[in-house]
């Protein structure tokens, strides 16, 4: 059956009516019976009554079927199997998909949840990998040649160590921070004054940005530390990309959420790598030494209020949209 789904109240409401009609029916039967009626009608009525029954079922069994498929599928992933929910046809009420829906859809997190865990992990590896190795060699040869080595070469060596150590420290307090926004705590949200927010922005980057605020919502509930370091990390991005010039942030109200959006006057971004943009410890400022990490706290930061976080990109400039 195509066309909108029915409601369970809608479902509800045919099935009284089915039962209605059947008590009626019998009862109409019995009084044919009992009276002068015409030979064909009792059948009529009977027919009526048939097709009441008939529906009354198909909409009982519809119903039934969804609870038994949410209750398989529950107990199979208790059991670490993963079973995808079966189609449901036009008689299952809207409430019912819904709940299919909802199930299935924390089903397969689950499912993805060890795959993410073990390629996050593999990530994490290989970022710190390279420094590791740098450090690694860096010290080696500063012990085997100390007496030998000139100055200036091991000054050289002892820079590229505290390098790699900074770029280390750096990703591990981000990643710190993932995990922060990833499990939440309740008593750290608050209520967050938004044009003070970017009063305060404003303070401190200085010259470097100019802001322009239109009707922003006066104050949302969030983490603030969250906040600074999704904007803070659009912008810092930003200004690495103008050479030098203003970037452009605006502050505006999408429905009840705060919509902001930081403009740069860079060369702009391939459509390759706008693709992967938002992926962890993807980066094109390695040797500059980024981590990788600042537009996937971004992201995670939208994610967690259930927002959004957007680019769009020319050769005069790319502009990051974040709605929390």
């Amino acid at each position: 059956m195509s066309g909108e789904r029915r409601s369970l109240s809608a479902v509800a409401v045919v099935v009284v009516a089915c039962l209605v009609t059947i008590a009626a029916a019998g009862a109409g039967i019995f009084a044919l019976i009992t009276t002068k009626a015409p030979l064909w009608a009792p059948a009529v009525v009977g027919a009526g009554a048939l097709v009441a029954a008939c529906v009354t079922l198909i909409s009982f069994r519809a119903l039934t079927r969804t609870v038994r498929a949410v209750v398989d599928s529950s107990a199979a992933a208790g059991r670490g199997e993963m079973r995808t929910l079966p189609e449901l046809d036009g008689w299952t009420p809207a409430e019912a998909q819904a709940l299919v829906d909802a199930v299935g859809s924390l089903l397969r997190h689950q499912a993805d949840s060890p795959n993410y865990v073990t390629s996050f992990v593999s990530q994490v590896t290989h970022q710190f990998k390279g420094p590791l190795t740098s450090i690694r060699g860096a010290v080696e040869l500063l012990i085997d040649d100390r007496h030998a080595m000139p100055d200036a070469q091991r000054e050289s060596f002892l820079r590229d160590v505290d390098r790699e150590a900074a770029r280390m420290e750096q990703m591990v307090s981000r990643l710190l921070d993932l995990a922060k926004i990833g499990n939440p705590m309740p008593q750290s949200l608050q209520s967050v004054d938004v044009t003070r927010f970017f009063a305060d922005l404003r303070q401190q980057y200085g010259a470097k940005i100019n802001i322009e605020i239109h009707s922003p919502p006066h104050t949302i509930i969030i983490n603030a530390m969250q906040l600074h370091a999704a904007v803070s990390n659009l912008i810092d991005n930003a200004i690495r990309h103008s050479e030098g010039r203003p970037v452009e942030v605006n502050a505006t109200r999408r429905q009840d959420r705060l919509c902001v959006s930081v403009r740069d006057s860079g060369p702009g971004i391939s459509v390759a790598n706008r693709a992967k943009l938002f992926e962890p410890f993807f980066t094109t400022e390695r040797k500059r030494g980024g981590t990788g990490l600042g537009l996937a706290i971004v992201k995670a930061v939208a994610e967690a209020r259930r927002g959004s976080v957007s680019v769009e990109s020319t050769a005069s400039g790319s502009v990051f949209t974040l709605v929390v």
